[in-house]
C-alpha cells in the first residue's frame, strides 16, 4: 500500500490514465496501437506538469494536502523524477512525426498561458474555470497524436474529444469543491454519454466513459475520504476494459 499512495503522491497513476485513454483513443480512430516514443512523449508531458504544477502551488499557497506536503518534504525526489520525465520527453521527441511536434508547441504554449494566468490568480475570478482548462489541456494532450493525422475535425471525433473533456472535468471538480454545480455536471455527463451511447450503437465503445464516471459519482455519494483522489485517478483505467476486451475477442 506505501508504494501505490507514492505511485498516487508522485501522479503515476495519472500518468497511466492518460496513456491508456491514448491507446483507445488511437484504437478507435487509427486502428492501431500508439507507437512507444507517441506514448513516452505523452507520459514525460503529463508526469513533468504535474510536477511543475505542484511546485508552482506550494510557492503560490500554503501546502494545504498531503500531495503538496510530500513535494515540500521530498524536493530532491521529485527533482530527480521530474529530471527524468524531461530527458525521456527530449528522447522521444527525436522520434515523433513533425505534425506531432508542430501540435504540441502550441499545446506547450497554452500551458505557460495557464500558469501565468494560474500565478496571477485570475482563475479564482471564475467559479470551476481553473478546473475546465485544466481538463482541457489534459484532453488535448491525449488527442494530439490523431488530431495531428486529422486534416479537419470529424464529428466523431469531436464527440470523443468532449467526452473525455467532460469526464476529466467532473473528476477535476469533484475534488475541489461538492455542490449544486458538481451535480448538475453528473447529470449532464450522464445525459451526454447516453446519447454517445445512442450515436456510436455500440456499448464497448462508450463502456470505459460510463465506469470513469459512475465510479466519481459513487465517490460523491458515499463520501469523500483520504483515499477517494486515488480511487478517482485509477478510474481513468478504465479503457483497460476495451483493450482487453479488444484482444480477446480477436
Amino acid at each position: 500500500m506505501r508504494y501505490i499512495k507514492l505511485a498516487h503522491f508522485l501522479s503515476l497513476d495519472v500518468v497511466l490514465g492518460a496513456v491508456f485513454f491514448q491507446i483507445f483513443f488511437h484504437l478507435i480512430f487509427l486502428h492501431e496501437w500508439p507507437s512507444m516514443f507517441v506514448m513516452g512523449a505523452l507520459a514525460s508531458s503529463v508526469g513533468l506538469i504535474y510536477i511543475l504544477d505542484r511546485w508552482l502551488d506550494n510557492r503560490l499557497f500554503i501546502a494545504s494536502d498531503d500531495r503538496h506536503l510530500f513535494y515540500k518534504q521530498n524536493r530532491r525526489h521529485a527533482f530527480i523524477l521530474a529530471g527524468f520525465w524531461l530527458m525521456l520527453g527530449i528522447f522521444c521527441l527525436c522520434y515523433l512525426p513533425i505534425s506531432l511536434i508542430r501540435f504540441s508547441v502550441i499545446i506547450g504554449f497554452f500551458v505557460l498561458m495557464y500558469w501565468l494566468v494560474y500565478s496571477l490568480s485570475w482563475f479564482s475570478r471564475v467559479r470551476a474555470l481553473k478546473e475546465f482548462c485544466t481538463a482541457f489541456l489534459y484532453s488535448l494532450g491525449i488527442f494530439a497524436p490523431i488530431f495531428s493525422r486529422f486534416h479537419s475535425l470529424d464529428g466523431l471525433l469531436c464527440f470523443y474529444f468532449f467526452a473525455l473533456l467532460f469526464i476529466a472535468f467532473q473528476n477535476l471538480y469533484l475534488f475541489t469543491r461538492v455542490d449544486g454545480f458538481l451535480r448538475g455536471l453528473e447529470i449532464w455527463n450522464g445525459l451526454y454519454l447516453i446519447f454517445l451511447t445512442i450515436y456510436l450503437q455500440d456499448v464497448m465503445r462508450v463502456v470505459p466513459f460510463f465506469l470513469t464516471f459512475g465510479i466519481h459519482v459513487a465517490l460523491r455519494v458515499f463520501g469523500l475520504s483520504a483515499r477517494s483522489r486515488m480511487i478517482g485517478e485509477i478510474a481513468f483505467f478504465s479503457p483497460l476494459l476495451y483493450i482487453i476486451y479488444g484482444i480477446i475477442s480477436k
